[in-house]
């Protein structure tokens, strides 16, 4: 059996560096070398912290129609198998890991996926760094997004992971507390995009910020630079002013795709962090 490595290193996500088949969503066994099948690869690794083992960190690999999951036990270790036909010619393929009060992980390989393979991440690639103060992030925003009509070609898209979502999506990012409510703040946000195609849009789609009230918080922001033309992620920074008037409460998340005629583009995004000053 092969052993590789994940391809590239982690992205910066806030201050730190940052599963059985097809549509399951519980966690596989840990396969022997000699259990792969020749349709079969294997994940397996190690996460810590501070260099102590993390228990409990969520390691999961998303596929068109289902998600592969693991916990890391309390040697902070996970493995999992999966079918490579899952992910078809996705390229690359996203590994996350996540547990509450930790920046998340991201671990890119290349695709296509080579059976009979181990797809290692090691004790030093593995180790997780705590959130700081004012820093939000989300199981939910660690997954991957696919939003778009699912009509694309071109290397900019390469072959997305997941199925779409639709055209845009709003979501709950973190809450406003009471007591940053009546000074104005400045909201960072990171997000990993792929396949976005905003210049050869007429009409570019957008990121935004929304109050509990419903509001914009500081102006959308247009998505019109293209990603990566191989097809690999792209980090984009953008910054939101919070104003003093906004209420305390849910500050919630919204992406919209960008269209050209009736063709909507379509693009993965994952790893949204916010950092609130």
């Amino acid at each position: 059996m092969n052993t590789r490595h994940f391809l590239l290193a982690t992205f910066c996500l806030l201050s730190a560096c940052g599963g059985g088949g097809g549509g399951g969503e519980s966690a596989a066994p840990a396969p022997a070398a000699n259990e792969l099948l020749a349709t079969e690869a294997k994940f397996s690794g190690m996460i810590s912290a501070g260099g102590t083992p993390v228990q409990g960190a969520e390691v999961y690999l998303p596929t068109p129609t289902g998600t592969y999951k693991a916990s890391t036990d309390s040697a902070g270790q996970y493995a999992f198998k999966v079918n490579v036909a899952d992910f078809g010619s996705v390229n690359p393929i996203m590994l996350g890991v996540y547990k509450d009060g930790y920046a998340a992980m991201k671990f890119f390989y290349t695709g296509p996926l080579a059976a009979r393979t181990n797809y290692v991440v090691g004790a030093a690639d593995g180790a997780m760094k705590t959130l700081g103060p004012n820093e939000f992030t989300s199981r939910q925003f660690s997954d991957i997004i696919h939003l778009g009509d699912e009509n694309f070609s071109g290397s900019n898209n390469s072959q997305l992971q997941t199925a779409t979502r639709g055209n845009d999506i709003i979501l709950p990012l973190f809450d406003l507390p009471a007591n940053a409510s009546g000074s104005a703040r400045t909201a960072l946000v990171r997000v990993l995009i792929r396949g976005l195609q905003g210049q050869d849009q007429t009409q570019p789609g957008y990121a935004a910020l929304v109050d509990s009230a419903g509001n914009y918080v500081g102006a959308p922001y247009q998505l019109v630079s293209n990603s990566d033309a191989a097809g690999g992620y792209t980090e984009y920074r953008m910054s939101f002013n919070v104003p003093a008037t906004a209420p305390a409460g849910a500050i919630r998340f919204v992406m919209r795709t960008g269209v050209r005629g009736t063709d909507f583009d379509d693009l993965e995004f994952t790893g949204i962090s916010v950092q609130l000053q």
